[in-house]
């Protein structure tokens, strides 16, 4: 495995602040989404700042829709 820690540090001063087990799960998530394309291992440097990112984008997402919801508001 490459490592992935400057990566992780850009995007922490970013403010994309992820746990080990996140982080390793992105990393995870990053090399299966690579395999599907039919690209190798250094495809994830270019693949892993997008996939946490929008890790990022679908939790604000769902934190939005459940303060909506809660509030009994609509869309």
């Amino acid at each position: 495995m490459q490592d992935y820690e400057q990566i992780r540090q850009e995007l922490e001063e970013k403010g994309y602040k992820l746990s080990d087990a996140e982080f390793a799960s992105m990393v995870e998530y990053a090399r299966r989404k690579a395999k599907v394309a039919g690209k190798d291992e250094s495809y994830l440097s270019l693949l892993l700042p997008d996939v946490i990112e929008e890790y990022y984008f679908r939790m604000f997402i769902n934190a939005v829709s459940s303060l909506r919801m809660m509030e009994g508001s609509n869309i």
